[in-house]
């Protein structure tokens, strides 16, 4: 093979001897062919079905949710009825073999989505795509359980718990007590009340507005925790992490392997604080008297008389505390 470089045109030119020009044509052909043949039949392969259930329900309201695979998202309203709309999209066999199912008992409404296979221990096929929206009353019991896919819940008042092996998960505007975890995304929550415990093997952590308590993890992210009133307790393996108090001290407790940290109080705050960074530095402008013990990396002091307890800790970075605009 020879190869000439016009330098006037700056383009590479690939010079093919002519006998072989026919059996490249020819390889070329039978790749497109091959293609245009396989389009089709794929095409014919894909399938698709809706499922949708609707129920009464009473003031004691609660929606219990598993399923194999799919995304949920909740949204909480004014009606006394609990509606699940099922998209399921994937091969033909996927499709047909995806079975949803609904049951209620008294103001309790069970729901599962399960893929019927020969083989009971296989329940996840790549190409399946399955989606529920599902409205409830604003005040509601959940419990949301999926395999694959992200989990969304906003508008509700109740017990929320659950998780997901694969996905985000995102509350706003909830009020009650939240335990919801991840093996695989990141968490957020806006405009939230009550109690919340969240965690995640892999992702970002990103809560805002937060009134009540807040005990969040994870092992690979950072943490961004914006104006909590309440306790907070946080850990990050590998992140840096930001902590944004309103109100009056309650007790802060966080912690990151390898990470710089911030947190950020209010001018007036009261507490003892107890902060180490071991391979860093410790600074405090806090405009409060500090009565205890400062050294470059560790601080162990009162400020405003003492009070509930202000502790940080970390390895691998630096750790700051500011005060609040």
């Amino acid at each position: 093979m020879r190869r000439s470089h016009d330098l006037r045109n700056h383009r590479l030119a690939i010079c093919i001897p002519r006998g072989r020009v026919v059996a490249v044509q020819v390889l070329i052909c039978c790749v497109l062919a091959l293609s245009l043949w396989m389009v089709p039949a794929r095409l014919a392969a894909a399938s698709q079905k809706r499922v949708q259930k609707r129920f009464r329900v009473g003031s004691g309201a609660m929606l219990a949710l598993k399923t194999h695979a799919g995304s949920v998202s909740i949204t909480g309203g004014p009606s006394d009825e609990i509606s699940i709309d099922v998209n399921v999209r994937g091969r033909d066999k996927d499709v047909k073999d995806f079975e949803v199912t609904a049951e209620q008992t008294g103001d309790q409404i069970d729901v599962s989505g399960l893929l019927q296979t020969e083989d009971t221990w296989i329940w996840y096929s790549p190409d399946l795509r399955v989606s529920y929206e599902v409205k409830v009353p604003r005040k509601c019991r959940l419990s949301v359980h999926t395999s694959q896919g992200y989990i969304t819940v906003h508008n509700v008042k109740g017990v929320l718990k659950g998780g997901t092996s694969e996905g985000d998960i995102s509350i706003s505007n909830c009020d009650g007590d939240i335990n919801l975890e991840t093996f695989g995304g990141s968490l957020r929550a806006d405009s939230c009340a009550g109690t919340i415990g969240m965690r995640t093997s892999c992702g970002g952590i990103n809560f805002s507005a937060i009134t009540g308590d807040v005990d969040v993890s994870t092992s690979a992210g950072d943490v961004r925790i914006l104006d909590v009133g309440g306790k907070v307790r946080a850990w990050t393996a590998g992140g840096d992490m930001v902590v944004r108090m309103r109100g009056s001290n309650e007790g802060v407790h966080v912690e990151s392997s390898g990470g710089d940290i911030s947190v950020i109080l209010p001018p007036s705050v009261a507490g003892n604080i107890d902060a180490e960074a071991v391979a860093g530095e410790v600074k405090c402008s806090l405009p409060g008297r500090l009565v205890g013990e400062i050294r470059e990396n560790e601080l162990e002091a009162k400020i405003n008389g003492g009070g509930d307890p202000i502790y940080a800790h970390t390895v691998g970075g630096n750790i700051r505390f500011l005060a609040a605009d």
